[in-house]
């Protein structure tokens, strides 16, 4: 049942939407009774030559396939959106929640996979919901209609067609837990299947540089092995069950010719109505073929929820406390360790505006780790408490922290697919064109975008090579600078500027008013130097303020 909710909760989004595609087919199942009924009678009247009847009756049949066949059309184009929209939201829900979680968990994870899987049991997820669940509905209540209306031909015929859909129910539920596990085996082998060459493509220019190709190609091949081991072994239980299945329907169907043709050698039954029966016995196997597909896709489905509970673990998430601003940022004893007794640190200090703060000591001391645990990377993970004001970190909305109260300009600065103007001015609300010109020309920028053929307007990213290193490092620590953000952090900002940008970087940081600073630097800054609250972490419960 959660595996229902969680698929509905977006699916309810789109009611009219939704409500239109079930209205159709329910008018389509109502074809299924029709149509067969008038094929009957056309065959009968035919057989008795009854030309006005026969008249009648191709008319009729005209009529219904031609509304029967704009439903359909009109079903598929409801689904198609609804699906598309439905997915997108599912998706993007579960990725959401990624953000909200802990990034140790999610570090532990190969994201081509974490992605492709999360895809994956969305879609199999709201697939399930929205067309097994009423179609389900729909075909027991057309299937108990059918076999009544043919219970009132021949009780004979309808007791042997409830025979074999028992038999077909059997076969359901001996082969139920072995298709629930081949389902669930395949999903992990395609996940990573397809994740794996997802990484030969993203990391193509570092394997091209290390000639790792045919090292990529025979791992690639070694992961497509045991996902084609998985498909034969998914299919070779569907067809043994598919097997048994068609069996079944031969023999039913040969049971109905024979007591059909006994019928109509005693004038009991005529042509038309044996005709009815058989097309009502293709339509029940139609309906018991989706009730059991209902089983199968109910499995399949349950076992995506299972697999995305364990992608993503906070699917339904409490509301937490939103804050935009931020004064003071404590650390009351917080200790971090990757590893169990060995600590980073372990700390109590206050973070206060108008103040500037350089974080110090060798690599691997923590110093990035400090900067994750401050921005929620970490969730519980830590120990002790962190406040933002009178607020403890783990009461805020991270997301809304992040995008509100703290700028940070990454080592590995982050540029995002958009323009330059976009990557420029996603962090604040405010015009600052003023500044934002000044600082352009102040670090070399300027003419630089100005010389591009779209110019501000350009499209750039992470990946792209239209910005040097050094230029993508200027954009973010521009977009840092200009930014709404109580708190502002730098992560080795010099590493890739030239000299006189260095100069420049730290004349700007001392213009800085009203804003808590953070920077982790190896160089000096020389021109800040006395306006710097120099931190070293360490691992007892201390902090050196120099």
């Amino acid at each position: 049942m959660k595996m229902i909710k969680f698929g509905f909760k977006y699916i309810l989004k789109h009611k009219s939407n939704y409500f239109s595609y079930v209205i159709t087919n329910i008018f389509q199942s109502s074809f299924i009774i029709v149509i067969p009924f008038i094929e009957g009678t056309l065959i009968d009247s035919l057989t008795n030559i009854e030309i006005l009847r026969f008249t009648k009756m191709i008319i009729f049949l005209l009529v219904a396939s031609g509304i029967s066949i704009f439903n359909q059309l009109a079903n598929r184009y409801l689904y198609t959106i609804l699906q598309t929209k439905v997915s997108f939201e599912a998706n993007l829900a579960s990725i959401n929640s990624l953000y909200e979680g802990s990034y140790i968990e999610f570090s532990k994870k190969d994201p081509a996979i974490l992605n492709d899987s999360i895809n994956q049991d969305c879609n199999s997820i709201v697939l399930f919901c929205i067309n097994s669940v009423h179609s389900f509905l729909l075909n027991i209540c057309s299937g108990i209609f059918i076999i009544a209306i043919i219970s009132c031909y021949s009780w004979i015929i309808s007791l042997g067609i409830l025979i074999s859909l028992a038999l077909y129910s059997i076969s359901y539920v001996l082969f139920k837990e072995k298709i629930y596990d081949k389902e669930t085996r395949l999903k992990e082998k395609t996940s990573q299947y397809f994740g794996k060459l997802y990484t030969l493509v993203y990391y193509l220019k570092s394997i091209k540089l290390n000639g790792l190709k045919e090292f990529g190609f025979y791992k690639i091949k070694k992961v497509y092995e045991e996902f084609y081991q998985e498909v034969k072994n998914r299919q070779m239980i569907h067809s043994y069950n598919q097997g048994i299945m068609m069996i079944i329907s031969v023999l039913t169907q040969v049971f109905i010719f024979y007591i059909g043709g006994l019928l109509i050698l005693n004038k009991k039954l005529s042509i038309g109505i044996l005709i009815i029966v058989l097309n009502y016995y293709s339509s029940l196997l139609d309906s018991i073929q989706i009730l059991i597909e209902f089983g199968k896709e109910y499995l399949s489905a349950e076992a995506s929820y299972d697999r995305l509970k364990k992608s993503v673990k906070d699917i339904f998430l409490r509301k937490k406390i939103t804050k935009k601003s931020v004064k003071k940022i404590e650390f009351q004893n917080v200790s971090f360790e990757y590893e169990k007794n060995h600590k980073l640190f372990d700390i109590s200090m206050i973070l206060e505006k108008n103040k500037i703060y350089q974080l110090s000591g060798n690599n691997g001391k923590g110093k990035s780790t400090f900067i994750f645990l401050m921005c929620g990377l970490f969730k519980e993970e830590y120990h002790g408490v962190i406040l933002y004001d009178t607020l403890e970190q783990k009461e805020l909305n991270i997301e809304k922290m992040n995008e509100y109260m703290i700028s940070i300009c990454e080592q590995d600065p982050y540029l995002f697919d958009g323009t330059i103007n976009e990557n420029l001015y996603c962090k604040t609300k405010k015009e600052k064109r003023a500044d934002l010109r000044r600082l352009l020309i102040d670090f070399g920028l300027f003419d630089k975008i100005n010389s591009l053929d779209n110019k501000f307007e350009t499209q750039i990213s992470s990946l792209n090579t239209i910005l040097s290193g050094g230029e993508k490092q200027k954009i973010a620590i521009i977009r840092t600078l200009i930014s709404d953000g109580d708190v502002l952090i730098f992560d080795e900002p010099l590493s890739a500027l030239d000299k006189k940008s260095k100069i420049v970087f730290q004349e700007e940081i001392s213009k800085i008013k009203n804003k808590i600073v953070i920077i982790i630097s190896h160089e000096e800054l020389k021109k800040i130097k006395k306006d710097i609250v120099l931190i070293k972490l360490a691992q007892k419960k201390e902090v050196n303020e120099i």
